[in-house]
């Protein structure tokens, strides 16, 4: 019952032995991304009622599907652009020296089967400048339906860095035929034309505009949505009137907010055909929360257009209709009640508003004349994936309203008073855990129930007899105990939590407890005795693992503003700076990140570790853990070797070897560079190699014939007394390319001239294999079998 790790769950309602489940959602610390449910088209089905795209997110402002162009199938990330017409995506055939095609995912008509040439030039204005190409023809695919004979744009120059960052490769115009660039015949008309759709509809949301006792547009006005765009823009004076209410500061055309009092601003509801969408203060506040946060307004002004000043609705307000709002206008059963609430909780969240009664239903069950409240305002609950929260405790902890629960119970809803809980981190996420009102489910726990007395009617509280750990008795004579799963946490009194974090030997960071990762499996269990009945927690029940958290911010960070580089390859970094993660003594000036993290009581200890994954994917392709290791990403125990050099992460092999060939007998050292997929040593050592390696080499020697890559030898790095072995799959570097697959020797020497030995450069080629714990403090490195 004390495993609190909820992932996705079901709520089930048994009422005469029936079950009818429902589905819950965990909400997460933060949205990561809109899911848009997605019905994925057969290829052999023609028509559709309901075309479904899912959208993935960027910092709540720019919001991508993905499609896919040609015969076969190339996939590139598009975005939805209501505020356009045309479809266009970066060509193979893109300017070498244009670093905005050359950073993103590019159409090759040589590869397509269904390509049919068009070569119309054409060109797009934007902002930033001009976007240019040619015209091609081929079939795009959405959802797995095919739009035959599409016409699109091949984009040859990208204007500035106005598309440089952007997470998108193209964009795909949703607007009107008539705004189309040369009048080519959007896609969403084609889908039409094609019958690929049943109505001409694609579902994007003024009779008015109101805030506080102010109406704005009171005569109607004229209003577009434009997914293309990410805030809310209006005419002057509309905007003026709401700045004026939510303001504290404008500087340069920006509206600050003040960041504490988002709570108190008002909503602004926008009516649409008479229908109200309101907009809370989270909504169309814009949080900048790198460092010391910083919030501003989405309202801007409208820029004019041939139909005057209209109001341009972007994704500000599409976010805001992702969330379920009650509106009791619309319901027959609401019952006023007019009373106001207010309700705290931990971390200073609260909600306002006030008091009605209607018709709640739950699993396909009426609960009548329930009261409940009308959250007004909320504070803390911004990034929730839920809409509301369903006291389950008794009635004296409700504000003098009969809880949900007891109403089923008065109403003959219920067999039984009862309802039980099961949190299952075992089984597969969307069947994890249950929530079952009116009974139990034997099936979901093992033995018999041990019973306990509810002590104070209130919230769920209870007696445990004793809590044991490490030899350790608290509580010898009973203490109170109270079940909440809408924490993860485990609390007692100060002095008892004192002696728990002292035998798991955790260290307060200013912020979180922390314990080594690396003692986990040797952590006690602690164990709860309930009417005479030990319930044990292991170690791995307790410990809550997590890696760097994207809210730490490392004050008063010297750092380096780029000017001008230069760059040995043409190939663009999909990457803005580079952090070192080297010693003091190697950084050119200041206090490395590593360094003043620890200073700054961030971290428990200056250590750090990188998983890698021997697969090349596009997305996620490791982990760099910041503040210590996870066992659940090596095999075994790590191997240890100290620095040998404080600069770079230096260390000493034993030996290296290739095959039956020792490359390295003496001592040579070896240096771990994560930014370097290589890997380098002595020139003596690497013509070794490259005799192997010319075996199997093409025309240019760099590279290799891909079916021959396995009659080269294995080569050894042993390191600490171990073996650490990469054989040619892993070092010989392939890429699948639109012509097929490309191999290529990753050795080169590195003239490095060291008193201490001949250097090996190990680059992320190792790293993909092998996992490494990076220790500052006791100057140690750890190296295990990544999983």
């Amino acid at each position: 019952m004390f495993r609190l790790f909820l992932a996705v769950a079901t709520l089930v309602v048994l009422i005469n032995s029936e079950l009818h489940r429902i589905s819950l959602h965990k909400t997460p610390s933060v949205r990561k991304s809109i899911g848009i449910d997605h019905r994925q088209g057969d290829s052999a089905r023609r028509f559709t009622s309901i075309v479904r795209e899912p959208l993935l997110n960027f910092r709540n402002t720019q919001y991508y599907g993905v499609i896919s162009i040609g015969t076969p199938r190339q996939k590139f990330k598009v975005l939805f652009d209501t505020g356009s017409a045309n479809l266009w995506i970066p060509s193979i055939h893109c300017d070498i020296d244009d670093l905005t095609c050359l950073a993103h995912k590019k159409y090759n008509n040589r590869t397509s089967r269904t390509y049919i040439p068009n070569g119309t030039l054409f060109d797009i204005q934007y902002e930033y400048g001009k976007l240019s190409g040619y015209l091609s023809t081929d079939v795009v695919n959405i959802a797995g339906l095919n739009i035959m004979n599409q016409t699109f744009g091949e984009a040859i120059t990208e204007p500035g860095i106005a598309f440089l960052y952007a997470k998108f490769d193209g964009i795909l115009g949703m607007g009107y035929p008539n705004i189309s660039v040369l009048g080519v015949t959007p896609v969403f008309t084609n889908m039409v034309q094609q019958g690929l759709v049943s109505s001409p509809v694609f579902s994007f949301y003024l009779n008015r505009i109101q805030i506080e006792n102010k109406t704005l547009c009171a005569n109607g006005c004229q209003a577009i949505v434009d997914t293309g765009f990410s805030r809310l823009a209006g005419p002057p004076t509309d905007i003026a009137i709401i700045t004026s209410r939510i303001a504290i500061d404008e500087f340069n055309g920006v509206v600050y907010v003040d960041c504490d009092q988002i709570s108190n601003l008002p909503n602004v509801t926008f009516f649409l055909s008479g229908k109200p969408f309101v907009l809370i203060a989270e909504d169309y506040v814009i949080i900048d929360d790198e460092g010391t946060p910083v919030c501003y307004s989405a309202f801007e002004i409208a820029a004019q257009s041939e139909f005057g000043t209209l109001w341009i609705l972007g994704d500000s307000f599409l976010v805001s209709l992702s969330y379920n709002r009650y509106n009791h206008d619309e319901s027959s059963t609401f019952m006023l009640n007019d009373k106001t609430f207010i309700i705290e909780y931990e971390n200073g969240h609260n909600v306002k508003g006030y008091l009605s009664t209607d018709i709640v239903n739950i699993a396909g069950i009426n609960v009548q004349n329930q009261t409940f409240g009308e959250a007004t305002d909320e504070w803390g609950f911004g990034s929730a994936k839920f809409d509301g929260i369903l006291g389950m405790g008794y009635s004296p902890v409700s504000e003098e309203v009969t809880p949900f629960f007891a109403n089923m119970v008065k109403q003959g809803l219920l067999t039984q008073p009862v309802f039980s809980i099961f949190l299952d981190r075992n089984s597969p996420p969307e069947l994890s855990s249950e929530l079952i009102i009116g009974n139990s489910d034997s099936t979901l726990y093992i033995g018999e129930l041990i019973y306990v007395n509810v002590t104070k009617k209130g919230f769920w509280q209870f007696t445990v007899d004793k809590v044991k750990i490490g030899g350790i008795t608290f509580c010898k004579n009973g203490c109170p105990a109270i079940i909440d799963i809408a924490t993860t946490k485990i609390m007692g009194s100060l002095s008892n939590i004192a002696t728990i974090n002292r035998l798991i030997g955790t260290t307060f960071t200013g912020k979180e407890m922390i314990v080594d990762c690396d003692k986990i499996p040797s952590l006690p269990d602690i164990c709860f005795v309930l009417n005479g009945t030990s319930l044990k927690l292991t170690s791995q029940d307790y410990i809550i693992k997590f890696g760097l958290r994207s809210s730490i911010a490392v004050q008063n960070q010297t750092f380096g503003e780029a000017i001008s580089y230069r760059r040995r390859l043409q190939l663009v970094p999909n990457y803005e700076g580079v952090v070192g993660m080297g010693y003091s003594t190697s950084a050119i000036t200041g206090i490395p990140v590593l360094i003043n993290m620890v200073q700054q009581r961030l971290l428990l200890r200056p250590i750090f570790s990188i998983y890698m994954k021997r697969e090349f994917l596009e997305t996620e392709v490791g982990e760099l853990i910041i503040g210590d290791t996870d066992p659940n990403l090596y095999v075994g125990k790590l191997t240890y070797v100290n620095v040998t050099r404080k600069g770079y992460w230096k260390f000493t092999m034993d030996t290296v070897r290739l095959g039956n060939n020792t490359l390295c007998a003496n001592d040579c050292q070896g240096i771990i560079d994560s930014s370097n997929f290589r890997i380098s040593g002595p020139l003596s050592a690497i013509a070794v190699i490259n005799k192997y390696i010319r075996t199997i080499s093409l025309n240019d020697s760099a590279f290799v014939d891909c079916k021959k890559i396995y009659k080269l030898p294995d080569i050894y790095f042993i390191i600490g007394g171990r073996i650490f072995e990469l054989t040619s799959e892993d070092y010989i570097i392939q890429s699948t390319l639109s012509y097929g697959t490309s191999c290529m020797s990753p050795f080169e020497d590195n003239n490095i001239s060291d008193k201490d030995g001949p250097t090996w450069v190990l680059g992320s080629l190792f790293l993909r294999r092998y996992y490494i714990k990076f220790d500052m403090g006791k100057n140690k490195m750890g190296f295990a079998p990544a999983k």
